[in-house]
């Protein structure tokens, strides 16, 4: 959709308005403007759209909060947070509950608030949120309470003595623990989804990020200390990024008082959504923005960077996310080499699911460990790991089948 929406600022400017049954919905694509607005006038520019799943329980949830007391203090907390493992000291599988929650933005009741009003006897949406929320909620609460009597640290057994986090009830804390991991679960998977896919494609990218990698670790297992000195793997991440946006249309933003800007006005509540296409190609500072080319980010004397948000709603995890992908990202090219299972014509990059978030469609591909001196160092890797990774020909489609090919690190796997 957003792609669609590029076409028509091309035609009629880096302003577009639409109506979304009563609710007028303001679409930015330039970065001027997001520039004026989100950061200049943060403050008109830095609530949150009224969603009806709010009405279902609790409003606890960090990113569905409007701007003010509660917000600010969820952002104190918000600001250390990192993954579920840091948040809770384990790993869950949450994908059901995510999706479902996310469901519930496409509700009637939406577009047109009147439908807040119909019976619940004549409304299975609010059944199914009520229900959907609930389900969440125990989630959450019981994550916190396992990860409090844990033995070994946590971000959460951190956190709960904070000043913050000590003005918050039980629940609205769990909440505000369980959106760190809604925030980055799916999002940096769906990153990672699109570098394997920019590996496929541009090998002479991946083998100046290797030469980079190699010249400093050699065959040692790249580690954070590192990171400061690959400026090219650096500029790697950050085409990944701006690439294949994964949440096309960002966080969204409403207006907390009627503004003007550029001759329009904007009523207050209006919602406020960036198109992160229009942004991210914008051939003013991406010059040939098709091109997948890492130097831009460092040749380039200013380019602006989209994929965490703007103005007071930035995302608070911003820079330990870039460093985790710039870690992982890292340790990925000096690992593998990327091969695809089926024929390169069959792999299309512009097959981009679509919604909230978007990943690029389903493909296959063969992580095949650069040499026999690479295996080795995985596996003493994994031998340290509770969990052994185990693939033979990845797939970014859920509960793919294994590949006849057999698992990626079996001895007699040749590189």
């Amino acid at each position: 959709m957003m792609l669609s929406i590029t076409k028509w600022h091309e035609n009629y400017g880096p302003i577009i308005s639409v109506h979304f049954g009563p609710q007028m919905v303001i679409i930015l694509g330039s970065h001027d403007c997001v520039h004026d607005l989100l950061g200049k006038r943060g403050a008109l520019y830095s609530s949150c759209p009224e969603y009806y799943i709010e009405g279902v329980g609790d409003n606890f949830h960090t990113a569905a909060l409007p701007y003010g007391q509660q917000w600010r203090r969820h952002r104190r907390i918000f600001a250390a947070s990192l993954t579920f493992s840091l948040a809770y000291g384990d790993e869950y599988e949450v994908d059901r509950i995510m999706k479902n929650i996310l469901e519930q933005v496409k509700l009637p009741a939406v577009a047109f608030p009147i439908f807040k009003c119909v019976p619940i006897i004549l409304a299975p949406w609010k059944k199914r949120a009520k229900r959907l929320f609930k389900e969440q909620q125990t989630f959450f609460s019981a994550n916190l309470k396992r990860a409090l009597v844990r033995t070994h640290w946590s971000w959460s057994q951190n956190v709960i003595n904070t000043k913050p986090a000590r003005d918050c009830g039980l629940n609205e804390l769990a909440s505000v623990i369980g959106a760190n991991y809604e925030a980055g679960s799916d999002t940096t998977a769906f990153v990672l989804e699109v570098f394997v896919l920019a590996g496929l494609l541009h090998k002479d990218a991946v083998s100046d990020a290797q030469a980079e990698v190699d010249a400093l670790t050699g065959l040692r297992m790249p580690e954070w200390k590192d990171l400061p000195s690959l400026p090219y793997v650096h500029a790697f991440a950050s085409e990944v990024l701006r690439w294949r946006p994964v949440v096309p249309g960002g966080l969204h933003h409403a207006v907390t008082e009627t503004d003007c800007y550029m001759g329009h006005k904007i009523p207050k509540g209006t919602m406020i959504i960036l198109n992160h296409w229009s942004l991210e190609f914008d051939p003013t500072f991406f010059p040939d923005p098709e091109n997948f080319d890492p130097e831009r980010w460092i040749q380039g004397s200013y380019i602006p960077s989209s994929a965490f948000g703007f103005g007071r709603r930035t995302c608070p995890g911003k820079q330990m996310a870039q460093n985790s992908l710039a870690v992982t990202i890292t340790r990925m090219l000096w690992t593998f080499n990327f091969y695809p299972v089926h024929n390169m014509g069959d792999i299309y990059c512009w097959n981009m699911t679509q919604g909230i978030s978007s990943r690029p469609s389903p493909f296959r591909v063969s992580l095949r460990p650069r040499s026999e001196e690479h295996r080795e160092v995985i596996w003493h890797h994994l031998s340290r790991t509770p969990k052994r990774l185990s693939a033979g020909s990845w797939s970014n489609q859920d509960r793919q089948p294994e590949s006849p090919a057999g698992p990626l690190f079996r001895p007699e796997n040749k590189a």
